[in-house]
């Protein structure tokens, strides 16, 4: 297929034959799936500028069960319904702890430190970027008429955590000094199988705003044993659905020193109805969105006039890719030289011949790709 042929022009790398996880995407509470939670809380990013100097701690417990894994990969929170608003900074020096813990969910107790099983794992140390864009109807089911935001507000781990369920899970997420913020409020649950503790004094042994029962609605990845994630079952065939057909993106998840990179190419057309064609490449972890720095090469002629320091390539924008699933996801771009921002749904139309959900490109030569 000559779409496969443009690979080796970009970049000659090693495609790996990357195979799945049994990779998940969990809720918890499970039935706050689709539906919103009955209560908010603050915690633990946004917090009352009367305690900026003292920094922040906070902790909540799940269910074991409600879990399973074994291995929790990263996390993420959605603003409240009622509250939420856009917004866009950064945290700096956020510190998040997992840890098995005996801590029974619904009466939280102890110190912050007896709490924490063996001292838990930090997954993240680092800046947590927030980009939350609170859209009706766009929540989990990314797309549902009347559903709650989306799970936007994220914690891209450094590491997993394997975990054992017959335990239940602790997050500790310490906030430091001087770090801040207002107008962030998440959604919560009132009446389930959770608790929490929070401390506006990274010094208290202890929380002063604890919470039975209670908890902020969270998205967990999970995967079982082997590759944290399935980067290749995402390579092949994407478009934007029925409306964009036509137009659509060529995937590959590739090896470069034994990091995934996501590698795509974007097949459209200019204001004047040329075709166009715009290629991106950023590391990939799998979760979460992954804002790649789309390029526009132009310059060169077909044939053999072709001269390849012709070539032109001038910063287009970005492309932010999220997948939910194997075959579904979302794209946001966002130009730089007036091609506008948009969103579009994500479907998968090829993969490779026999091995659906494996790396590659083409499952059959007589599919037309919309991108060809």
């Amino acid at each position: 297929m000559r779409l496969m042929r443009i690979v080796t022009f970009f970049l000659a790398a090693t495609i790996p034959a990357l195979a799945w996880s049994q990779a998940a995407i969990i809720t918890v509470p499970p039935g706050n799936f689709d539906i919103e939670g009955n209560a908010s809380f603050p915690a633990p990013f946004a917090v009352d500028e009367d305690f900026c100097d003292f920094g922040t701690r906070f902790q909540q417990v799940y269910w074991g069960d409600d879990i399973g894994g074994p291995f929790v990969n990263g996390m993420s929170f959605r603003q409240d319904a009622a509250k939420g608003a856009p917004a866009s900074f950064t945290v700096p020096d956020v510190i998040v702890t997992l840890s098995h813990t005996d801590a029974p969910t619904g009466s939280f107790g102890g110190t912050f430190a007896e709490n924490m099983q063996a001292g838990g794992v930090v997954v993240f140390a680092g800046d947590i970027v927030i980009n939350s864009l609170p859209v009706k109807g766009k929540g989990q089911g990314k797309g549902m008429i009347g559903g709650p935001f989306p799970f936007d507000v994220d914690i891209p781990f450094d590491t997993s955590f394997e975990f054992d369920s017959s335990h239940n899970l602790l997050v500790d997420i310490q906030i430091p000094i001087g770090s801040c913020i207002q107008d962030l409020v998440l959604d919560a649950q009132e009446d389930c199988c959770m608790g929490v503790q929070e401390s506006n004094d990274l010094a208290q042994a202890t929380g002063n705003n604890n919470r039975d029962n209670f908890g902020l609605v969270t998205q967990f990845f999970i995967s079982g044993p082997g590759l944290i994630f399935n980067a290749g079952g995402y390579a092949g065939s994407w478009w934007f659905g029925p409306s964009h057909n036509g137009e659509g993106l060529l995937i590959e998840i590739i090896d470069i020193g034994g990091i995934p990179f996501i590698l795509v190419y974007w097949f459209s057309y200019d204001f004047l109805g040329n075709q166009m064609w715009l290629v991106g490449l950023a590391e990939f972890s799998g979760f979460g969105p992954t804002v790649i720095p789309m390029d526009l090469p132009t310059g060169a002629v077909f044939g053999p006039g072709f001269d390849p320091g012709d070539v032109v390539r001038t910063n287009f924008g970005t492309l932010t890719i999220e997948f939910f699933t194997e075959d579904t996801g979302e794209v946001t771009f966002a130009s730089v030289i007036g091609f506008g921002v948009g969103t579009y749904d994500l479907f998968r139309i090829t993969s490779i011949l026999g091995n659906p959900g494996i790396d590659g490109s083409v499952k059959d030569a007589e599919i037309g790709a919309n991108a060809d």
